[in-house]
């Protein structure tokens, strides 16, 4: 189970066996319920032995050095004892012993009887510490969405955090390019309003693994619509429209907005980052799809993607299919020298909401994006 770079190749499950005072109450729970995903979830259950573990005082009177004691390993039923589950004996929350609320004579009383083979009052007691236990960690789990035993895209939490992204509601989920669990880091950004510059950096440099500049007020022209134009009446008068000085005439069929227009700068990039970018990459759909879901308005997005330098590729002719080919105006260049500087010669047009909606109902060919 241990990942790449860990230095311990055991399992957790082992670990815990062998060394249980190494691990936090909360998180030993949570791994016991976790090993039992047919057991009832804790403090939800009539009967306790139907959950993953149950929990028993230490009942000492030393100053314990961690949260859990030991771990007793599950008993099988036999002729005479129905089968219990692990017992995780905790130190934090006992009746009896050096923390426990009960005077220390009861504590003497119960180590008597249990030295003569009577473990019945001990029993009793530690009826109410699993019941304590149990509820406190439910309790826990309602605020620490780590403590949460169900996959990260399933829990309580999740629902809140599409919520803030506005896809909180089954009839939005899944119509991105990115999946939605994903976009759940980014929800405080997504929440905020208005929607910074700096907010679809951050986002775009996470999402990306390369700097990210941002140059606003490009502007783009508008067209206007045919109802605005202005045009001259006729001697008699009549089929003039928006024709008085200095009140309605428009020169001209379009508009310059000059906030109406946004360009990226990624890079520098290596070339397979930069080849999955390109229309038709593997991130190419899915960068644009966030950048419109992230943008309030309809602006006019230009991307300039920045190739390292050393990446340059020199051209050569293949029977390669684009992607990883060549391709005219996009990963072929005609040079001689070596290159002084990265290449920013490639802009591309991020595609509107209706052009990514359109691209996701049809196989994602290099033809589909020109």
């Amino acid at each position: 189970m241990a990942r790449r770079h860990w230095r311990s190749g055991r399992p957790v499950k082992d670990v815990l066996a062998e060394e249980p005072y190494r691990f936090d109450p909360f998180q030993a729970a949570r791994l016991l319920e976790a090993l039992a995903p047919e057991a009832d979830p804790l403090a939800s259950s009539p009967d306790p032995r139907r959950e993953a573990m149950r929990f028993v005082g230490a009942g000492g009177m030393g100053f314990p050095a961690s949260a859990i004691a030991a771990l007793q390993p599950a008993r099988p039923a036999d002729e005479r004892h129905p089968a219990l589950p692990p017992q995780l004996v905790v130190t934090f929350l006992d009746l009896i012993g050096q923390n426990g609320p009960l005077p220390h004579a009861y504590t003497e009383m119960v180590r008597d009887r249990v030295a003569r083979g009577d473990r019945a009052m001990k029993a009793f007691l530690d009826m109410f510490v699993h019941r304590l236990v149990s509820v406190l960690i439910r309790a826990k789990r309602r605020h620490y969405p780590g403590l949460d035993n169900l996959p990260p895209d399933q829990g309580r939490m999740t629902g809140y955090l599409l919520a803030m992204l506005g896809l909180g509601t089954p009839g939005l989920a899944g119509r991105l390019a990115i999946p939605d669990r994903l976009l759940l880091r980014y929800a405080a950004l997504f929440a905020s309003r208005p929607r910074s510059a700096a907010g679809l950096v951050q986002i775009l440099e996470d999402m990306i693994g390369a700097p990210v500049r941002l140059h606003a007020l490009r502007g783009r022209w508008l067209p206007l619509a045919k109802g605005d134009h202005s045009r001259l009446a006729d001697l008699r008068g009549f089929g003039g429209q928006n024709a008085r000085l200095g009140q309605g005439v428009v020169l001209g069929t379009r508009v310059w907005a000059q906030d109406d227009g946004i360009r990226l700068d990624v890079g520098p990039l290596s070339l397979s980052a930069f080849r999955g970018l390109l229309p038709g990459g593997a991130q190419h759909l899915r960068v644009a799809s966030l950048i419109r879901f992230y943008l309030d308005r309809d602006l006019d997005v230009s991307l300039r993607l920045v190739l390292r330098r050393a990446d340059l590729p020199g051209l050569r002719l293949s029977a390669a299919p684009a992607p990883s080919g060549p391709r005219l105006g996009y990963s072929a260049w005609l040079s001689t020298r070596t290159p002084r500087s990265d290449d920013t010669q490639v802009v591309l047009t991020v595609p509107t909401v209706d052009e990514i909606a359109a691209a996701l109902t049809r196989p994602q060919t290099v033809e589909s994006f020109r």
